[in-house]
């Protein structure tokens, strides 16, 4: 019924089809622009109908207007907009990131950057200045990229001023173009560590942070977010970026962003997305998986530029919206670095308010959102990591007496520790009562000693009103907090578990937490509470006869079901998802349902599994030997793992050298005279980075011998102690052996902290951020090798070309003097010529004279016999006849 409107739709194909054809057809056989201006504009308005007739017809000849017509902007434009509209691509408008290998549009995009001399092309034309030209060649490049990015990157890559091209386009003082530059800059720059650093070194991270300073900082519009989304594509997991940032004092170029007005009524959004894009930036340049030296230098510089000061006043602002991504921002700033923790806690956000109690009553806060409250713990954890003195004066601040500054604190912890009807407060509390245990044996003790007087009870000391809060708590949160703060507190401590098993009936108590019913039903819980049990074991000094570790064993062979079913269960807790995403995570994870550990708590938990089990399975239980033995292993475990991963960057980079020392030879060779001057200051330079990796080298080899050297030391200290321990049969000389042994391990672990730890990593560092160095110097050298080649390929056509012209010249200036010479013979020919026919004239008369007869044609004939014999040698044969 309805079939003649199919004929009409083949009838309007075909006739698209041929129309395409014969703009084709004239396009390649016009001679005049105007005809060839015409077709282009055929071809434009049936590019997007017609895409793959236009696609696969005209893109070759599309292409030659380009290349031979660019000089006319209409018809160049023209070109352009017909080819964005064959590579356009149907699912451009979507946001998913893959492309359909089966569209139209990504095909004729692989058509086209397969020659490179394609994109070549519309780099050209990003030298031109009209308007439309360059806009719509930076669209072309734009959806090519989004097609086939690797391709084009490649394409790029290989052109020596590509990159600095591109980079042009945002000096342009049309926003238009500068805007629509920025956005093929931020896809140009994503998963391609070479070209960021060809960008950053293009003076990539000043021209955006003028443009955001133009723009109005952080109060500006979308532009500054797209600044910003370069500034993080350049700084993301790229350590020489990063360095380079920090070198050329960007960072101090921040900080003006982060002075506003911190109470507006209402954030905009576009105010809140930019300042959110700028903390990830600052965020990347502090992370703590960054290398020690780099982080350190960045804290140092946020600190300095008065950055640190800003991080504050916005992360405690009283209107600020997505706090908690300011509130982590601010605790990797401070995390680890001595002098800015020391800063920080001087700050008072709040009047009357330090820092420290700011954050902890954010965390304590119950109407805020939970993320809000995990990023407060994790800057009060910030604060405290590597602070032992401030961990000291925490909890000594507890002791009668005390005028320590930091009682308020300790006061605030306790509070919140012992709150059972906030099961949340007492989880913040426990978190950073953890952070103030873990690694120092110290606070441990101390807080042993700490006793509290509740109302209408009895003084009792904080460790057994911890152990009646667990006794007592219902809540999963507030178990776990109490928990892990006796975990902690009691793990590679002898004292404090001998205070704790000294508690009535505590053996009954642990039994029953292994076989609540309740923890069962959770992998985590139940682990957690096998491993409170086995940390009372392992740490135990054998001081009590019914709690040593026959009692301990005793009780997981008939209470618990053997050391399988114990063992078991404390490996479906290590392989809980909540500790090893802790573990693997150095800020708190934000997710309520995924939130229960720190990452030093996580470590500390694994390593109490492991010291565990080695004791279950019958390993030596003293506390010294559980815990130096395994951290000597791992650190020299570590030190393998460096020594080998920079032996092997080593590697790559003499192989580097190598090639680029064949390179050097080939152009040397290739011309004499050009490139010496280069030549000479290339092998000074490749030679200066040879003797600094020979250095490197050294420097490793050192760092190895020492790493054996304390692994020997250890090994014979070891083996002596448990010679004397064996040989020993009186309890006192046992004591004395184990005191000695002790003693030694204390001296070993001190000499890796210092040793291995601080020169070896130092060292260690200094060498990574030299390599990066020369692996910079290395491939800007390597640029200049491909600057020089193209330098001396312009040089050999411009003297060839010079050559055949002075050829020319001197061939036609031989040509004019043989016309010349020509010209002259030609008309004495011409004179002699008129000589001979008068004479002929003369010898005829005179043959009339004498009575002989001579006829016309006979005379005709002698005369032309005659010209033609002059001519040959100036004779006249019947002159001597007569």
């Amino acid at each position: 019924m309805f079939s003649f409107l199919n004929a009409d739709s083949a009838d309007r194909e075909t006739s698209g089809a041929e129309a395409v054809d014969k703009l084709v057809a004239r396009l390649n056989s016009a001679v005049m622009l105007d005809d060839r201006r015409g077709a282009v504009l055929g071809l434009r308005s049936l590019s997007k109908e017609y895409q793959v007739d236009v696609g696969s017809q005209a893109m070759d000849a599309l292409i030659d207007v380009l290349r031979n017509d660019r000089a006319d902007t209409e018809i160049t434009t023209s070109a352009l907009e017909a080819l964005i509209n064959v590579t356009k691509s149907k699912k451009e408008g979507d946001n998913s990131t893959t492309t359909n290998d089966d569209d139209v549009g990504v095909m004729f995009t692989e058509i086209f950057v397969k020659n490179v001399e394609n994109v070549l092309i519309l780099l050209i034309l990003l030298e031109e200045v009209d308007f439309y030209v360059r806009f719509n060649t930076v669209k072309l490049l734009t959806v090519l990229l989004g097609n086939r990015p690797r391709q084009l990157q490649s394409c790029i890559m290989q052109q020596p001023v590509g990159v600095s091209r591109l980079m042009d386009l945002l000096k342009d003082k049309r926003e238009v173009i500068r805007n629509e530059g920025l956005l093929l800059m931020i896809n140009l720059t994503k998963s391609n560590a070479n070209i960021q650093k060809i960008v950053a070194f293009e003076n990539a991270f000043e021209l955006a942070l003028s443009i955001i300073a133009e723009e109005g900082q952080s109060e500006g519009g979308i532009i500054v977010e797209d600044c910003v989304t370069l500034m993080t594509n350049l700084l993301d997991a790229n350590v020489s970026n990063q360095n380079y940032f920090r070198e050329t004092s960007c960072v101090a170029l921040m900080a003006p962003f982060f002075k506003f007005n911190l109470t507006p009524p209402e954030w905009p959004l576009q105010a809140r997305n930019n300042i959110k894009a700028m903390l990830q930036v600052v965020r990347l340049l502090v992370a703590p998986d960054n290398p020690p030296t780099a982080r350190t230098a960045a804290q140092t510089a946020a600190a300095a530029c008065g950055l640190l000061n800003s991080l504050v006043a916005l992360a405690f602002a009283s209107t600020l919206p997505d706090r908690s991504l300011a509130m982590s921002t601010l605790a990797e700033v401070i995390r680890g670095h001595n002098e800015n923790q020391t800063a920080y806690a001087a700050l008072q956000p709040v009047p009357n308010t330090p820092s420290v109690l700011a954050s902890i009553g954010w965390a304590f806060k119950e109407d805020a959102p939970f993320d809000v409250r995990a990023a407060a713990v994790y800057s009060a954890i910030a604060y405290l990591h590597l602070n032992n003195s401030v961990q000291s004066s925490i909890v000594q601040s507890l002791l009668p007496g005390s005028s320590s500054p930091f009682s308020n604190v300790a006061v605030l912890l306790c509070q919140g520790l012992l709150a059972p009807q906030l099961p949340i407060t007492t989880w913040v509390s426990a978190m950073v009562f953890t952070q103030l245990l873990v690694g120092n044996s110290e606070a441990k003790e101390t807080l042993m000693q700490v006793v509290i007087t509740r109302e209408a009870t009895e003084p009792e000391s904080l460790l057994s009103i911890c152990t009646s809060a667990l006794a007592q708590s219902k809540q999963q949160r507030q178990r776990v907090g109490m928990l892990v703060t006796l975990i902690a507190w009691l793990h590679d401590s002898p004292a404090v578990v001998k205070a704790f098993l000294g508690m009535k009936d505590i053996m009954g108590f642990l039994v029953t937490l292994t076989h609540d019913q309740d923890n069962r039903a959770l992998p985590m819980m139940d682990g957690l509470c096998c491993l409170l049990l086995g940390v009372c074991m392992a740490s135990n000094d054998n001081s009590h006869e019914q709690h040593d570790r026959n009692a301990f064993m005793q009780i997981i062979q008939h209470r618990i079901g053997g050391e399988d079913e114990y063992l078991g269960r404390l490996e479906q807790f290590l392989k809980c998802e909540e500790l090893t995403v802790a573990a693997n995570t150095t800020a708190i994870v934000q997710d309520e349902k995924m939130s229960w550990f720190h990452q030093d708590l996580a470590v500390l938990l694994q390593d109490a599994v492991r010291s565990v089990k080695a004791c279950v399975t019958g390993k030596p239980m003293t506390s010294s030997s559980r815990t130096s033995e395994p951290k000597t292993a791992a650190s020299v475990s570590y030190h393998n793992s460096v020594v080998d991963s920079y032996k092997e960057f080593i590697r790559s980079q003499d192989e580097e050298l190598q090639q680029l020392r064949k390179q050097l030879e080939q152009i040397n060779l290739g011309d004499g005279s050009g490139p010496a001057v280069t030549s000479a200051v290339d092998s000074t330079a490749t030679a200066a980075v040879s003797a600094e990796l020979e250095t490197l080298k050294h420097e490793l080899a050192t760092v190895q011998a020492e790493r054996d050297s304390l692994a020997q030391v250890l090994s014979q200290q070891t083996s002596t102690a448990q010679t004397t321990g064996e040989g020993s049969d009186s309890s006192a000389e046992l004591i004395g052996a184990k005191a000695e042994l002790e003693q030694l391990r204390m001296q070993v672990q001190m000499m890796q902290a210092n040793s291995a730890t601080d020169d070896s990593a130092a060292e260690l560092q200094a060498a990574r951020a030299d390599l990066i160095h020369l692996q910079e110097e290395n491939q800007a050298l390597h640029f200049q090798i491909n600057a020089l080649q193209d330098q001396q390929l312009h040089q050999d056509s411009d003297a060839s070309i010079s050559a055949e012209l002075a050829q020319a010249q001197e061939q036609a200036k031989r040509s004019a003097a043989d016309y010349a010479q020509l010209n002259e013979m030609h008309e004495d020919l011409l004179v002699l010529l008129s000589t001979q026919h008068e004479t002929i004239g003369k010898y005829r008369q005179r043959l009339l004279a004498l009575g002989e007869a001579v006829s016309d044609d006979e005379l005709d004939t002698t005369v032309e016999g005659g010209q033609d014999d002059d001519i040959d040698d100036g004779s006249l044969p019947f002159v001597e006849d007569a």
